[in-house]
């Protein structure tokens, strides 16, 4: 752990033991925070009207319960998403940098709505500190009054000084060639060192801005990097354009001190696939400081977003997009990929109605689930399949429960058990003999063979 993160826990732990009037436990932070009750603690105080009941079990999916209640919570008192993190980020200690990053903003908020004092102070950098101080002063100095000041030199002196300025001659200048014009070759210039040298300046104005990728021909590509089109809890994506074909992409950018091995498990099996319902993957590049990740623009953002803005679907457009679901799924499973984590919010939407399945970090090859006997259950709680949840491995079936819960969050506008918490969800799912379809679902003679 660098100073920079050492810091900026021991700001978290002091935020923490002020917020909660209480002293934390010795540990790292992880060790403080993963079981999750003091992020319930501290939610609760926020919000002294959310609903949230501590799980004091000491299971895994406790701790996933009382974390994920966070969550929810702080996303219902609306704390920007890109400023939340994920459980499994918690859990397993992968990104402790994204837990730090939200309490630190939900320390901002609480200050803002003065629910703790602007008094608490924290270590700052001395020279950051020392810099607001002379520009305060320069700012709030009084203004210069020119007639206060009377110069003491005697006029004499003065004539004398200016005489002996005037006096020196000047360095002679050197000597100028002047080039002529016939020298320059204007038919040596061709187009295309024209356009070569324009696109050099162009490239020079960008600066690191400019992304450079390899493509498989040899050659390369330049991608300029626009405006954020979102945030997430892997990174933050970018509008780019390719600076010789004007394609719009998508750039999803993740800082390498942030990086796991899920990210770069999606450029793995993103690679190789090539369908109409699976976003397309364009390139891959790192720096200094990120991995870009180039990807289809597609222009409609997710599913859920239209579940969001347009409320729950009618049962003929809900048939039309699980069809096209469908169809990217049994394209994924005939290339031995299995997706772990289907749901609205993966699916991206086109303008013109299609649909393509997105975010792979998560999945899995066939082999790869040869090679994977143990680990933590992959995926969203509400859209998990029984199996996966025992731990006993995902497979294709696994995705065709996930798309069943994506079915019903279409025609209902939320999954299955939407109303319960994490914990008690997975133990349902398991449990359960009947299926998780809404009884109230008002399906036409036809797709009433689908509860059975």
């Amino acid at each position: 752990m660098n100073i920079n993160q050492r810091c900026h826990d021991e700001e978290v732990k002091e935020f923490l033991s002020n917020a909660l009037q209480m002293q934390l436990p010795k540990g790292s932070l992880q060790d403080i925070l993963k079981d999750g009750t003091l992020l319930c603690d501290l939610i609760s105080t926020l919000s002294p009207d959310g609903y949230i009941v501590k799980n004091d079990g000491k299971t895994k999916f406790a701790h996933q319960d009382n974390i994920g209640q966070f969550l929810r919570e702080a996303e219902r008192l609306h704390i920007p998403q890109s400023d939340l993190f994920q459980t499994v980020d918690l859990l397993e200690g992968k990104r402790m940098q994204s837990v730090v990053s939200c309490l630190l903003a939900i320390q901002r908020i609480m200050r803002e709505r003065k629910l703790i004092s602007n008094g608490i102070r924290f270590k700052k950098n001395k020279r950051f500190s020392a810099t607001i101080i002379q520009e305060k002063h320069l700012i709030y100095r009084s203004p210069l009054k020119i007639d206060s000041f009377k110069p003491k030199i005697s006029e004499g002196h003065v004539q004398s000084q200016v005489h002996s300025i005037s006096s020196q001659t000047p360095p002679p200048s050197p000597p100028y060639t002047r080039r002529n014009s016939s020298e320059i070759d204007l038919t040596q210039v061709t187009a295309e060192q024209i356009m070569t040298n324009n696109r050099k300046a162009s490239l020079k104005k960008m600066g690191s801005c400019a992304i450079t990728i390899k493509n498989e021909d040899g050659t390369h590509s330049v991608y300029a990097l626009g405006k954020s089109i979102g945030k997430g809890q892997f990174g933050e994506v970018f509008g780019g354009l390719n600076m010789d074909t004007g394609e719009y992409v998508a750039i999803k950018r993740i800082k390498r001190n942030q990086m796991d091995c899920d990210d770069m498990n999606e450029v793995g099996v993103l690679k190789h696939l090539n369908h109409e319902h699976i976003v397309r993957y364009k390139g891959f590049s790192k720096d200094r400081m990120y991995v870009n990740i180039i990807l289809e623009y597609v222009e409609m953002g997710s599913l859920l977003n239209n579940i969001k803005s347009f409320g729950k679907f009618p049962e003929k457009l809900a048939a039309s997009y699980t069809y096209k679901i469908l169809s990217g799924l049994h394209y994924l499973h005939s290339q031995q990929v299995i997706h772990c984590d289907l749901k609205a919010a993966n699916i991206l939407t086109t303008k013109a109605g299609s649909l393509k399945l997105t975010d792979f970090g998560v999945s899995l090859t066939m082999k790869m689930k040869e090679d994977k006997t143990t680990g933590s259950p992959a995926g969203t709680p509400n859209w998990m399949a029984p199996e996966v949840i025992k731990l006993a491995g995902a497979c294709t079936k696994s995705d065709i429960w996930s798309l069943g819960c994506t079915v019903v969050e279409m025609l209902t506008g939320r999954p299955p058990y939407s109303g319960m918490h994490s914990f008690a969800a997975l133990y349902k799912i398991v449990e359960d003999k009947e299926l998780p379809i809404p009884k109230n679902l008002d399906l036409s003679e036809v797709n009433t063979r689908w509860r059975s």
